[in-house]
């Protein structure tokens, strides 16, 4: 019996290499449509995904109205996704797989 200040033993099972490669692919897609919207995009997405705020917190900080945020992000996602597209008809036109859109 292992005492209260010993860790628990945990068996380290090797990630699934094709796992880490769409992982890897998945973070550099998402890096490039972030490099290619503007600077508006990014920090409404980076407030609304990253920071988890709502509209209402998002438009309280940059002194807009929710209204304006909402439709800005609307734009914004349906700009993201020209540029998904526009780079998986350069990439020979890989399909996503399912559930990634």
């Amino acid at each position: 019996k292992r005492g209260a200040d010993e860790p628990a033993l945990v068996a380290s099972v090797p990630p699934d290499p094709e796992k880490v490669l769409l992982s890897q692919e998945r973070i550099e897609r998402g890096l490039r449509v972030l490099r290619n919207l503007g600077w508006a995009c990014r920090e409404i997405i980076r407030m609304r995904i990253g920071e988890g705020l709502r509209y209402r917190q998002i438009a309280e900080r940059l002194d807009r109205t929710e209204e304006s945020v909402r439709s800005h992000m609307y734009k914004c996602l349906k700009r993201a996704k020209q540029i998904l597209d526009a780079g998986d008809r350069r990439n020979g036109g890989s399909a996503p797989e399912a559930g990634e859109r």
